[in-house]
């Protein structure tokens, strides 16, 4: 199989899965870029969507060095939303997940912003998920 992106195509054995991974990075704020990732992945098997966030969270509050919810997950028709930070001083990062349920797959939107600066990005990252519209 050909898989073809906006930049390169590439072929495949049928059995690849797509996991891809997009991301946008917006203009240098503070020696940092703020950024927004796209992910597409399988959700893992025998795990709902609603079993599976929480694990996440729960993933990276023992993984992400000084993590601090802001946000508890909000859960709507078919995707759910958390709010934290993690790091510190200079590198403490303010990021939100939105995970969108699409059956067996899920897609991942990840903003990134300095935790400094998070006044100045929160609206264009929310302008810009407004805009997603999945193809599959």
């Amino acid at each position: 199989m050909t898989y073809t992106c906006p930049s390169f195509s590439i072929d495949l054995p049928a059995e690849a899965l797509d996991t891809s991974s997009y991301c946008f990075v917006l203009p240098v704020k503070e020696r940092f870029h703020p950024s927004l990732v796209i992910r597409y992945e399988p959700l893992p098997t025998k795990k709902t969507f609603a079993q599976y966030v929480p694990e996440q969270v729960e993933k990276m509050g023992k993984e992400l060095k000084m993590f601090q919810l802001l946000r508890d997950p909000e859960y709507h028709n078919d995707h759910a939303s958390i709010l934290y930070e993690w790091g510190e001083g200079d590198a403490r990062f303010r990021q939100t997940q939105i995970y969108m349920d699409r059956g067996t797959h899920y897609y991942l939107i990840t903003t990134t912003e300095l935790a400094t600066a998070s006044q100045d990005y929160s609206q264009l990252f929310q302008q810009m998920i407004r805009t997603f519209r999945p193809n599959r």
